[in-house]
């Protein structure tokens, strides 16, 4: 049996597409300890990627799970549903994705340089182009033209998220 697309992907839970849910007090009551906060406006969210989220893609609160969650549909899943994709071209596509995380990640890395990149393993890539800046503004000297190259990748991927799973995709703080 096929993996799922969904596990296969798990972008929406990862933090690669959103960086936060909306859950009410119901819903945090239910589930284990979580990554909880409450914005200024008293709105509860969860943080991502989710703490849930199994090392295989799938989610270790399935039956519990936020109705966020529950009812979240990427472009790309709703082409699938749809009949608009086949789903080996949407596995190609989340490949691709992939492909392009690791690239932004890399190019990060890069800027870092040997000294600095082990600071970012972990991070996704937005995360990672952010702690460039801040070495940036702290004097720490990072090499322009690899921070551009890393500001480009990171650029592509934006396109590509927006373009196959977020039609208004905004990375949200």
């Amino acid at each position: 049996m096929a993996v799922p697309l969904c596990v296969e992907c798990s972008m929406c839970c990862n933090g690669s597409i959103f960086s936060r849910v909306p859950v009410s007090a119901e819903e945090q009551a239910r589930l284990p300890k979580g990554r909880f906060f409450t914005k200024a406006d008293g709105a509860l969210r969860m943080r991502l990627g989710c703490n849930f989220l199994g090392e295989d893609g799938s989610c270790a609160v399935y039956d519990k799970r936020p109705k966020t969650c529950a009812t979240y549909a990427c472009r790309l899943l709703r082409r699938v549903n749809e009949g608009k994709i086949d789903d080996g071209s949407a596995r190609n596509i989340v490949s691709s994705f992939k492909s392009y995380v690791a690239k932004a990640k890399e190019a990060c890395a890069r800027a870092a340089g040997e000294d600095r990149a082990k600071a970012l393993e972990g991070k996704d890539a937005d995360a990672a182009y952010a702690q460039l800046r801040v070495w940036r503004d702290e004097g720490v000297k990072i090499d322009p033209i690899k921070q551009d190259e890393a500001r480009f990748h990171l650029h592509v991927l934006h396109e590509f998220i927006r373009l196959h799973f977020k039609s208004s995709y905004r990375k949200s703080g």
